[in-house]
């Protein structure tokens, strides 16, 4: 299609051939027998380039291509930790794949520091990159591991506090609900009573405090589960 080329070179080594591809958004060229990354001129809106599973030991030529944003090099020789200082330069770089590389062992701690130099970057090899892996990443740039740790511990309650506030906001709507429903009902005995129906209403009113029973136990399990915990 125009808008994405994907080729099995197998023996041949060189990508060549692209010049008439200037529209191209995606090129998968993984799976092959690559050595370099060339000939990528053309290709200036490119936006993802996936060269996994090849021979390429040098990360070259990439500042050609301004608007990709998903690269994956994947399981190829890259050793050399300078890459990084490439990958930096690539303002729009949001995806990154590049586990199966020596160069992963050869980066200290390579996620986080990944993480921190690569400022756009969402999605590292198997997972994402969230706002607070970002946030305790540079943490950890700044301070170190005590200044992660704080970090961490600040977002761990945050999300305690947002888990706690929507299960309080659901426990309110079910409450809410129940309390129309007791209106209901209340509107059905009182009009039992206006027919003279004792019976009926009898039951229906057994059913009312029954409902309201279990509408206060409902709120008591809930405080009782956002009781502040006693250090």
């Amino acid at each position: 299609s125009p808008e994405g080329l994907q080729v099995r070179l197998h023996s041949h080594i060189r990508i060549e051939n692209l010049d008439a591809q200037t529209d191209l958004r995606c090129l998968f060229l993984n799976d092959n027998q690559i050595l370099k990354l060339e000939n990528l001129q053309p290709l200036t809106k490119l936006c993802t380039l996936n060269v996994s599973n090849n021979y390429i030991s040098v990360l070259e030529n990439l500042a050609y291509l301004p608007r990709l944003s998903t690269l994956q090099v994947a399981h190829n020789n890259l050793h050399d930790p300078e890459i990084v200082c490439v990958l930096e330069a690539m303002p729009e770089l949001r995806v990154l794949y590049l586990m199966g590389n020596e160069v992963v062992r050869k980066i200290p701690n390579y996620r986080r520091s990944l993480i921190v130099r690569l400022k756009q970057l969402t999605f590292l090899d198997v997972r994402p990159v969230f706002p607070r892996d970002r946030a305790c990443a540079e943490a950890w740039a700044a301070g170190g591991p005590e200044a992660e740790r704080r970090v961490m511990e600040q977002w761990e309650t945050k999300e305690r506090k947002k888990i706690q506030k929507n299960l309080e906001e659901m426990a309110m709507m079910r409450q809410q609900a129940q309390e129309r429903r007791c209106k209901q009902r209340y509107k059905t005995v009182f009009f039992c009573v206006k027919n003279h129906q004792v019976g009926h209403h009898h039951e229906v009113e057994q059913n009312l405090i029954f409902q309201t029973f279990l509408t206060n136990k409902l709120k008591n399990w809930v405080c009782k589960i956002f009781e502040p915990t006693q250090s």
